[in-house]
């Protein structure tokens, strides 16, 4: 994790939130930008991540969460020209 300059977590029902939240809380804790797109009927409890906004996306439609999660990396500086 410490080459990355970002970090991309999709969270679905599929995921084991243990170690999810342990590798955000990492990424937090190294100061790297976080972006967590999360599937709308998951019952993701973020606990120690609270404060980190979500990208919320329907079931079996990642693609929702795509454009919400460019304009972000604009926000953070990031060009795609």
């Amino acid at each position: 994790m410490l080459a990355q300059e970002i970090v991309i977590v999709v969270v679905s029902k599929k995921a084991d939130f243990t170690w999810l939240v342990q590798e955000v809380a990492g990424a937090d804790f190294l100061k790297k930008p976080v972006f967590l797109l999360v599937q709308e009927d998951t019952e993701f409890k973020p606990g120690i991540l609270g404060d980190l906004e979500f990208i919320r996306f329907a079931p079996d439609q990642i693609e929702q969460a795509f454009l919400p999660l460019i304009e972000g990396l604009r926000e953070i500086g990031f060009s795609f020209t």
